[in-house]
């Protein structure tokens, strides 16, 4: 076994408290590296300083920019392929080597997706990326939550980043996070309860919301407009979920309800252009 392989386990440590990093190690992650809550204490590296793909997984950041990093692992594998048509007679051997360098060029392909993917979702109003303003503050480099890394990840590529008992469309990452099979007597029959925990994050805030606002007796799509000097529904809904698990950042409530409003879930009355009923009966007419 190759000794820059070899880590014994006082050489690891738990951490639970990260809570978010870089848009570089936010690619990363989705590459596989860089996957809590278990990390290496010490990275051994070649004579060259380079760090054995071994490592990646388990490292806590990471120690240059992502395209150097990529770059690093590429030369690396391309001079393995090198050597290996030199030291080795066997054609399969030099087979084996010449299919990590395309694995690490499809890497960097993915990369790139991931890297433009995450950009992009940052310029959104409603982004569904939230970012840390604390850590970056402090680091003076955009810090991206966990948490909304995760959801981000799995909705727009079915990768999961944070362990859970969820299933996810895909195994590319986490081969342990694969979709269970349903057995045949549940597959038509599930209650509300089962059903919301099936949501993702965000659908459960804004499931949430609606929720609120037709308890207080209005319809989603035909809200009375705000009478100046008053509360309005907003801010009345805002009251009810304060302190509610779901909406712990000081953000979160207004990118919700932002969604809804982007998606038309959420229409004041006075943008309603065709009659309709309200949920206490009344006529909802607009202009």
């Amino acid at each position: 076994m190759n000794p820059h392989q070899i880590m014994l386990e006082e050489e690891k440590f738990v951490d639970f408290k990260q809570e978010s990093c870089t848009v570089d190690e936010a690619a990363a992650k989705m590459l596989g590296w860089l996957q809590p809550p278990i990390h290496n204490k010490i990275i051994k590296v070649t004579p060259y300083g380079e760090i054995p793909p071994a490592y990646l997984p388990t490292m806590r950041h990471l120690p240059m920019p992502l395209d150097e990093s990529l770059t690093q692992q590429r030369e690396m594998t391309r001079s393995e392929l090198l050597d290996a048509c030199v030291i080795y007679k066997s054609y399969e051997a030099i087979e084996e080597k010449e299919k990590k360098v395309i694995e690490c060029d499809e890497r960097i392909r993915k990369a790139s997706i991931y890297l433009r993917a995450i950009k992009e979702e940052l310029k959104n109003k409603t982004s569904m990326l939230v970012i840390d303003q604390e850590a970056t503050d402090e680091t003076g480099e955009l810090h991206i939550t966990l948490e909304s890394l995760d959801q981000f990840a799995r909705e727009k590529f079915g990768i999961a980043l944070l362990d859970s008992l969820e299933p996810t469309s895909s195994t590319e990452n986490n081969p342990s996070t694969a979709q269970l099979p349903i057995p045949p007597d549940t597959q038509t029959i599930r209650d509300s309860h089962q059903d919301n925990k099936k949501l993702s994050r965000m659908q459960q805030q804004e499931h949430a919301v609606l929720e609120i606002i037709k308890e207080l007796g209005h319809n989603p799509k035909c809200l009375p407009v705000n009478t100046p000097g008053k509360a309005g529904v907003k801010v009345e809904v805002r009251k009810r979920l304060d302190g509610h698990p779901l909406f712990k950042g000081s953000t979160i409530f207004e990118k919700t309800w932002e969604r809804l409003r982007s998606r038309k879930e959420l229409v004041y009355a006075d943008e309603v252009s065709f009659p309709q009923k309200n949920t206490m009966g009344d006529t909802c007419g607009g202009g």
